[in-house]
C-alpha cells in the first residue's frame, strides 16, 4: 500500500495502528468508567464499551426505520438546503434528526433542551429516500472520501495535513446523509485552501 508524499504504508503498520487504537479505547473506557471487568466491557451488547458503540451511539438509527415507514412519508430532497428547495420549488422540511426528536421526545422540544437526534448516515438516507437511499448511501459517502483524498493530493504537504485534520474533526461518519450530498462549507474550505496553496506556491516561484 503506497501513499503520497514519498511515504509507504504497509498492512503491518495498519494492523499495529488498529491494535493500538483498540487498546487505547479499552484503557480510556476503563479509566473513565472505572470498571475493568472483561465481562462488562465485551459480554453484553447493551452495556459497557460495546453497548456504547453499537447501541447508544447509533440508537436513533433504529428509530428512523419505523417512524419514516409508518408515521411519516419520506422527506426526499426537502431537507437538503433551504436555498436549493427554494430554487427548485420544493416543499422544505426539517432534517430527519429533528423530525425524529419531535416525534419521540416532544417534551425536550417544549423545554428547549433538545436539538436533533444524530446517527450514522444510513438513518437520514432512509428518511429521505427509503430503501433506495440506504443502498446508494455507502457509495455516495465513499465517493466523498475519495474526493477528499484527491483534493488533498493536489495540495502541498503542510496544507494537506491541515486540511485532513480539519476534515477528520468536522466531516465524520455521524454526520447526516445530507452533509455528503450538499456541503457548501466543505466546498468553500476546499476552494479556499487550494487557492491559498496556489498563491503560496506562486509566491515561492517568483522569489526564486
Amino acid at each position: 500500500m503506497t501513499l503520497g508524499w514519498e511515504r509507504k504504508f504497509t498492512y503491518r503498520k495498519l494492523l499495529l495502528y488498529g491494535v493500538c487504537t483498540i487498546v487505547g479505547l479499552i484503557i480510556m473506557w476503563a479509566v473513565l468508567v472505572r470498571n475493568i471487568s472483561i465481562e462488562y466491557l465485551f459480554s453484553s451488547y447493551s452495556t459497557g464499551m460495546l453497548g456504547r458503540i453499537f447501541i447508544t451511539q447509533i440508537s436513533s438509527l433504529y428509530a428512523h426505520f419505523p417512524i419514516f415507514y409508518d408515521s411519516y412519508s419520506h422527506i426526499g430532497w426537502g431537507s437538503l438546503s433551504s436555498m436549493l428547495t427554494s430554487i427548485l420549488d420544493l416543499e422544505s422540511s426539517s432534517r430527519s434528526g429533528r423530525v425524529l426528536l419531535e416525534v419521540s421526545s416532544p417534551s425536550w422540544i417544549e423545554r428547549g433542551t433538545g436539538g436533533v437526534y444524530n446517527t450514522v448516515f444510513f438513518g437520514e438516507a432512509y428518511a429521505n429516500f427509503g430503501s433506495t437511499g440506504v443502498l446508494i448511501s455507502p457509495f455516495v459517502v465513499l465517493m466523498n472520501y475519495f474526493a477528499l483524498i484527491y483534493f488533498a493530493q493536489k495540495m502541498s504537504k503542510k496544507m494537506a495535513i491541515a486540511f485532513l485534520v480539519h476534515t477528520a474533526l468536522t466531516f465524520i461518519m455521524m454526520a447526516g446523509f445530507n452533509d455528503y450530498l450538499w456541503n457548501p462549507f466543505l466546498i468553500a474550505n476546499i476552494l479556499f485552501l487550494i487557492s491559498l496553496d496556489y498563491v503560496s506556491q506562486l509566491g515561492s516561484v517568483r522569489q526564486q
